[in-house]
């Protein structure tokens, strides 16, 4: 099988995913029969929740993937904003599950998503920070910010970041070779990149490319 990491970002505003080749679509369109099967459980139990619920439900299912089943060294290439090291697990209009690479001392930038997120740890370790706006968003290009938690993932631990507007997080990759796991609905095409300590952020869209790079392997 092969294997994945961050640099998650899932699609555009309107859903629309790139993939490179028939193939690849096809795949991640036709996942093998459990794994559609977890992600109808999600929705389920998604709706069947109340708002209050949504966060144990998100990180229980994706600890679930996380620990039951065997999901390293399968997906395919997929173009990614942070880094060319992910890959596709699954995907269909309402729901992706990405798999990345990093390795220690890779950092990426706080930044928005336009909908919620959860970021597992399938191996290795990473600092995860997550904000909340303090500002009502109204001034362009200025943003304040306040750290809500900044916990230390590691194998078998999930975490959520929530709906706009307080959908931002920052990664600090702690050990080479940590791979991730993100589930998630579409994001938005045009995200904002946060520099906290300055109160601004940066605008930014586009997919790079990654291409004949081999899933992550096993063990280790």
């Amino acid at each position: 099988m092969t294997d994945h990491t961050h640099g998650h970002d899932a699609g555009d505003a309107h859903g629309h995913d790139h993939f490179h080749t028939a193939a690849e679509l096809a795949w991640a369109l036709s996942p093998p029969p459990w794994f559609a099967d977890w992600a109808a459980g999600l929705r389920a139990d998604l709706e069947a929740a109340g708002p209050e619920e949504m966060e144990k439900v998100l990180v229980g299912r994706t600890v679930e993937l996380l620990t039951d089943h065997d999901i390293v060294g399968t997906g395919v290439p997929r173009p990614g904003r942070h880094s060319d090291t992910t890959w596709w697990l699954y995907y269909d209009q309402q729901l992706h599950v990405i798999v990345g690479r990093m390795n220690q001392g890779e950092v990426i930038q706080a930044h928005n998503h336009g909908n919620w997120n959860v970021t597992g740890v399938l191996r290795g370790a990473l600092k995860y920070i997550s904000y909340e706006r303090v500002d009502d968003g109204s001034t362009l290009y200025h943003a304040d910010l306040r750290i809500r938690q900044e916990p230390i993932l590691g194998p078998g631990e999930a975490i959520l970041c929530p709906p706009p507007p307080d959908d931002i997080h920052e990664i600090v990759c702690l050990e080479d070779d940590t791979v991730t796991v993100l589930v998630a609905p579409p994001f938005a095409d045009v995200r904002e990149y946060y520099l906290p300590d300055k109160k601004v952020y940066l605008r930014r869209g586009g997919h790079a490319s990654a291409q004949g790079v081999p899933a992550p392997k096993g063990g280790g």
